[in-house]
């Protein structure tokens, strides 16, 4: 993942983790690039978890926030890598969803993430 894409996922990550923070507001301003080959890219190196995850958690009564946040992600990133359109908004919450999980903010990351797969839907 280039360093720009990771600074975005990190700035979005921390605007969201304030507390009261609308997704409009913390999206305001921040300019979202993702191109295919970063979005491959990051697809590989999710994929291999989220399967680890999904073997972890099968049969669990209540699935861990990580698991559940990183599911959308992923179908975002599938999107972009192969070529589909995707919202900018999308986008952009998926990176801050990444950001949020790096930063051990796994419940806010598993909001966001029901927001993202409600918006998919």
């Amino acid at each position: 993942m280039r360093r720009e894409v990771a600074e975005t996922a990190r700035i979005l990550a921390e605007r969201l983790s304030r507390s009261g923070a609308s997704i409009e507001e913390a999206l305001r301003g921040v300019e979202v690039r993702l191109d295919r080959e970063d979005a491959c890219e990051m697809l590989e190196r999710l994929k291999p978890l989220v399967r680890a995850y999904a073997a972890i958690e099968e049969g669990s009564l209540q699935p861990s926030a990580a698991y559940l946040a990183l599911r959308p992600v992923v179908e975002v990133l599938e999107r972009v890598c192969r070529g589909r359109p995707v919202d900018d908004t999308l986008v952009a919450l998926a990176l801050a969803v990444i950001g949020l999980l790096e930063a051990g903010k796994a419940a806010r990351a598993s909001t966001i993430a029901a927001v993202i797969e409600t918006r998919l839907r």
